[in-house]
């Protein structure tokens, strides 16, 4: 009873950050092996998707269909669970997605309550008259 309260709340914060919740929250694969529940969801998901991609393309590829699991196993958790390493921590799906609908802004003009550029140079202005 005699620590001191910001302690308390060090050890509250420490314990509800989803690090922390992360870690408790694994699930066991061998007796030294654990992985996040993400992670594993991600795996399972992206195995189903190959599978998928596998009994479409059966007929083209045959047995090489099959890859497409272990590619789809591998790939989907390190776009859907993996971060990038700088300091917005964004994961890579939404990372890429921005790269793709993002363009050099060089000659845009941001409008108020905008978050895409427009581009001043080609824009057309449009005249009602009465």
């Amino acid at each position: 009873m005699g620590e001191h309260p910001r302690d308390t709340m060090d050890d509250l914060t420490e314990v509800s950050c989803p690090q922390a919740l992360e870690k408790v929250n694994t699930i066991r694969l061998t007796k030294s092996t654990e992985v996040r529940s993400k992670t594993f969801t991600a795996v399972v998901i992206g195995a189903a998707a190959g599978a998928a991609l596998m009994l479409m393309f059966w007929p083209l590829l045959a047995q090489w269909g099959s890859l497409f699991i272990v590619i789809g196993g591998g790939v989907t958790p390190f776009f859907m669970v993996g971060t990038v390493r700088d300091q917005t921590r964004q994961l890579r799906w939404r990372r890429a997605v921005n790269n793709m609908r993002s363009q050099k802004i060089e000659g845009k003009v941001f409008f108020p309550n905008s978050v895409h550029p427009e581009n001043v140079t080609r824009l057309e202005s449009l005249v009602m008259r009465p």
